[in-house]
């Protein structure tokens, strides 16, 4: 025969398991959906300055759950025959604004090589009209450290140019 304690004893330890998956499953199931979470952004475009010269650009980026970001950007700017590609190390997602900062490579001014780059884009919503904007991009005077997480931190808004023919995309988190 059982005893009334041995039962009782099961059914409290069934209980006890019982609400603690109830209590943590839901936590550890929006952990590992985070964990999954990528902060993503990029696009193309041309930007028309006010002498007419067009600099092209485009790029894409993703930031890692430990904060650091990678991604590449290629710049051209005809007016000054300016060529690079950019190492994205950092990416900073505030709602529709993203800013972008990594190392100057593979570029034909060697002034620039090794250089920190950093520049802004917003994402105004709509892939079919020329509404999304960014940035000049801004180098960093030569020998300063690469860019970490935190640098893409320390800025307030860049002045905004609108893109021609072109889209950007800004995504906190995608399902």
């Amino acid at each position: 025969m059982i005893k009334a304690s041995k039962v009782f004893y099961g059914l409290s330890i069934f209980v006890v398991v019982l609400a603690a998956a109830v209590l943590f499953l839901p936590m550890m199931a929006e952990t590992c959906a985070a964990d999954r979470c990528r902060e993503t952004v990029g696009g193309s475009g041309t930007l028309v300055m006010p002498d007419g010269t067009r600099r092209r650009f485009s790029f894409e980026a993703e930031k890692r759950p430990n904060g650091t970001a990678t991604g590449e950007a290629i710049i051209q700017n005809p007016a000054f025959d300016f060529r690079g590609r950019i190492e994205i190390r950092c990416l900073e997602v505030v709602g529709n604004r993203a800013r972008v900062a990594g190392v100057v490579k593979n570029t034909n001014d060697p002034n620039l090589d090794n250089n920190t780059a950093v520049f802004e884009v917003f994402d105004n919503g709509n892939r079919r009209r020329d509404d999304d904007t960014i940035s000049l991009v801004f180098f960093s005077p030569p020998g300063m450290p690469p860019p970490t997480p935190a640098y893409c931190q320390t800025f307030e808004d860049f002045p905004q140019m609108e893109i021609d023919r072109g889209n950007v995309f800004v995504d906190d988190c995608p399902n």
